[in-house]
């Protein structure tokens, strides 16, 4: 076909490119979810340890006051 239109290479190669140019900005936003999906799930982490460390610190107060209740006491 080329031989009897001229310019079918560039037009096709244009086409190539569009294609690939599409596959690769769909392949960045996957990319970009799952890097968002990836840091919401690192956040949510960081949440239920901030509570986790809030809790024993609560546990370790109250177990030294109790200690502290107990050496005057003796």
């Amino acid at each position: 076909m080329t031989t009897y239109i001229p310019g079918v290479n560039i037009l096709f190669g244009l086409a190539q490119d569009s294609i690939a140019l599409i596959e690769q900005v769909q392949r960045v936003e996957n990319g970009s979810k799952e890097s968002k999906n990836l840091m919401d799930n690192i956040r949510r982490n960081i949440e239920r340890m901030e509570e986790e460390i809030k809790k024993i610190g609560i546990t370790r107060a109250y177990l030294l006051n109790g200690i502290q209740a107990q050496a005057r006491i003796a």
